[in-house]
């Protein structure tokens, strides 16, 4: 029986609380991409780190794709400069996401289980704050 890492699980269910919360009054486009954006973060954290290396190897393999990159890079640091309010609630959400991560490898969950917990959880967070927003909205 794996241990389930409760503390850090609970870390991320509120910091995805909070994202539900401050996106609630969004349009309904800005919810898919947000759900889309977490089932994606949680892809990218369940997934081995070897074939994050081979994606970074294969982005410099050549002067081109390393030129492309780096502008690419330059220009989302600045996009982010100029959105600080949205790169905080990032890297809230990224910091949390890595420690339940970490927590799983420690508790050696396989990829696949890290990938469904850390969805469920994430999806679960929002749509909890998604919920409070509107039901403190509407006055209950």
């Amino acid at each position: 029986m794996k241990k389930i890492p409760w503390l850090s699980l609970t870390i991320l269910l509120v910091a995805y609380m909070t994202v539900g919360w401050v996106l609630s009054a969004s349009p309904w486009y800005i919810l898919l991409l947000a759900i889309a954006l977490i089932l994606l973060l949680a892809e990218i954290l369940a997934a081995p780190f070897s074939n994050v290396r081979k994606a970074l190897v294969y982005s410099f393999s050549t002067d081109t794709r390393g030129f492309i990159l780096i502008i690419s890079i330059a220009f989302f640091a600045t996009v982010l400069a100029i959105w600080i309010h949205i790169v905080a609630h990032t890297l809230v959400l990224l910091a949390a996401g890595l420690l339940a991560r970490l927590d799983m490898l420690t508790a050696r969950f396989t990829d696949w289980q890290a990938f469904s917990v850390l969805s469920f959880v994430s999806l679960a967070g929002f749509g909890l704050g998604w919920a409070a927003h509107h039901l403190a909205a509407i006055g209950l």
